[in-house]
């Protein structure tokens, strides 16, 4: 009960958020693929391109982004698309995958849409919701896959129509990745995330009660640039708790600068960690 309270008064401190789309990751695969897990299939950048040196399906392969969310929209390019796929809500039980999984392609390299896998502990369930065939095996594709409350569904290269979409609520939240079980590969990815933003100390953001609710919220907090490389900076409020924040290329916040920043929190082993976009950071003092 008292951890509840301690949520209820952030929220009611930052009544005045209101609910907003906020991209919070996005990569190009130029020099390295930030954040993603490569929990299985030996996942490499090479050429600009995304993809798993060894691809598979039993098990299935895995690269996963460290973030748990529940309404979200992910888009990436696939090139070559033939046999291979998106984790979503997905989750890593000591070593099985378990999650919702869209097949681009599939059925052995052969099939030119979409289908479902309900995957619990690497067993997948039936292939279910085919799309129509809406592209050829090998295409250059763009795709993107949102979830919302209990429905996912998949849009292709720019339509506002879905090929295809699935209703579960077995998974209520869960971690965006990728799945390999060909050559193609992955490219320009980025996730975009509904909720309102409310501002917290970065003592609090250590709290597992906050980490849980960074699956429905955005956070806001404030600091001072302590350190700073390409891709990443971290902040101290004075608490003298640090907050590693994530942000493709080089962050304009400069060290010594007293900055806000507003993004997504998630747990990185022992501490906290956040990603936004470089838009979502403010200098307020030089």
């Amino acid at each position: 009960m008292v951890r509840a309270i301690v949520l209820a008064v952030v929220i009611i401190a930052a009544a005045s958020a209101s609910a907003s789309a906020a991209v919070i990751y996005q990569e190009d695969f130029s020099t390295d693929a930030r954040l993603f897990g490569n929990e299985r299939g030996d996942w490499g950048v090479a050429g600009g391109v995304y993809n798993a040196a060894q691809p598979g399906n039993l098990p299935p392969d895995y690269s996963a982004l460290p973030f748990n969310l529940r309404d979200f929209s992910v888009e990436m390019d696939i090139n070559g698309v033939s046999d291979g796929g998106v984790w979503l809500r997905s989750r890593d039980n000591a070593g099985r995958m378990s999650g919702v999984l869209l097949v681009t392609g599939g059925y052995h390299m052969s099939n030119g849409g979409f289908y479902w896998h309900i995957v619990a502990d690497d067993s997948y369930g039936g292939a279910t919701n085919h799309s129509a065939q809406v592209f050829n095996q090998g295409d250059n594709v763009h795709i993107r896959v949102t979830a919302q409350g209990d429905t996912y569904a998949v849009y292709l290269n720019g339509s506002e129509t879905p090929a295809t979409t699935l209703t579960t609520s077995q998974f209520p939240t869960g971690a965006v990745g990728l799945y390999d079980f060909s050559n193609q590969t992955f490219d320009n990815v980025k996730v975009e995330v509904n909720g309102p933003a409310y501002s917290i100390g970065l003592r609090s953001a250590r709290q597992d009660i906050i980490q849980n609710a960074s699956a429905r919220f955005l956070f806001t907090v404030y600091g001072t640039v302590t350190f700073k490389m390409p891709g990443a900076i971290e902040i101290d409020d004075g608490s003298g708790d640090i907050l590693n924040v994530y942000t493709p290329g080089e962050s304009v916040a400069d060290y010594g600068s007293f900055i806000r920043a507003t993004g997504l929190l998630f747990p990185n082993g022992p501490v906290t960690d956040m990603s936004c976009m470089p838009s979502a950071i403010e200098i307020l003092a030089p």
